[in-house]
């Protein structure tokens, strides 16, 4: 069967975690170009992603662009590292010591410090595993969109 080269394919998915949408656009090319623009959170696995595309598509230039909208945490989420702010306001009691002008501690600043709040680390396996899978439907797509362009 002849196919297209040009074809376009967008995929989304809503989880738990979040949301993603994958979208691929493929042109012709004489071999298999591949640009993928993958989130800081997902770079991790751009190799197995780039595993899947090659398996499937044998050539062409395939543009795949992702998004992924993670869910915030909650509040309950959220743990403060209460040694380092201790040391924050121990130094600032310090400082105001030495200037002989005593001032208030600022709560929101104290949390404001880098390493004060901490929140939880999201689990990353769900969100790759649904990666793989959106990935693999958006290929599927993709493949059928260019047979259609193809007749």
């Amino acid at each position: 069967m002849v196919k297209s080269m040009t074809a376009f394919a967008r995929t989304q998915r809503d989880e738990s975690f979040g949301s993603l949408v994958c979208e691929l656009r493929s042109v012709n090319h004489r071999f298999l170009e591949l640009y993928m623009r993958l989130p800081d959170e997902l770079r991790a696995q751009e190799t197995q992603y780039r595993d899947t595309i090659s398996r499937k598509i044998k050539r062409g230039k395939l543009e795949c662009n992702v998004r992924l909208k993670l869910h915030s945490a909650s509040s309950d989420e959220i743990s403060i590292d209460q040694k380092q702010a201790a040391a924050i306001i121990d130094a600032c009691h310090v400082i105001n010591d030495m200037l002989h002008q005593p001032s208030e501690v600022n709560p929101m600043e104290i949390l404001n410090w880098p390493g004060v709040v901490q929140e939880a680390e999201q689990d990353m396996k769900p969100v790759y595993a649904a990666m793989q899978s959106l990935l693999e439907q958006a290929l599927d797509e993709l493949i059928a969109n260019r047979e259609r362009e193809g007749k």
